[in-house]
């Protein structure tokens, strides 16, 4: 499993193997710029090609992409302000409440 920080590119990449949690509990995020989808979920499609699925938590506020670009499924995960208004019909959404 990879685990990726974005905003408006990827700023960070880290692999996550077994065994390795205190790296995982010790991440850094990295970020804070513009919002985009479409550049962190291209940097996995061309770094990742056998990538089956991605797991994108976000509060929606990013620009709109098309889920027909992306050979992986999506699972979006929206924080409880966040709109799905730029990512309906591109994977299953769930708003935290």
């Amino acid at each position: 499993m990879r685990i990726l920080f974005s905003d408006y590119e990827v700023q960070a990449d880290y692999l996550c193997e077994n065994g390795n949690i205190d790296t995982i509990l010790d991440l850094k995020i990295k970020g804070g710029g513009g919002t985009s989808f479409k550049n962190p979920l291209d940097y996995v499609k061309e770094k990742y090609p056998t990538t089956r699925f991605v797991i994108f938590c976000s509060d929606g506020y990013a620009d709109k992409i098309d889920a027909n670009d992306y050979p992986f499924s999506i699972l979006w995960i929206l924080s409880n302000n966040g709109t799905d208004e730029n990512i309906k019909d591109t994977g299953e959404i769930i708003k935290l409440e």
